[in-house]
């Protein structure tokens, strides 16, 4: 997972990127996510990220596929492929 210039927000107790810096797209693991954000699922831990100012976050799944949330609250998923 990629933020610029994070830091740690001591009232959330979590990593958050910088308010002068903010990604259009974050792209993150469910491992991420949960390790950002303990005991959120998935697309909720997406949903909080969307609260910081990204206009799309998309979730690797592994064998899940994958799926993107936007913040207009559209949801796209993809099946994992197989490569050969």
């Amino acid at each position: 997972m990629i933020l610029p210039e994070p830091e740690f927000c001591a009232t959330s107790g979590s990593w958050a990127p910088t308010r002068r810096e903010r990604p259009r797209f974050v792209k993150a693991s469910n491992e991420d996510l949960a390790w950002l954000y303990p005991g959120l699922a998935p697309r909720e831990a997406a949903r909080t990220l969307l609260a910081l100012g990204p206009r799309m976050v998309i979730v690797t799944l592994g064998e899940g596929g994958a799926t993107a949330i936007t913040a207009d609250h559209r949801h796209i998923t993809s099946a994992a492929w197989t490569v050969v």
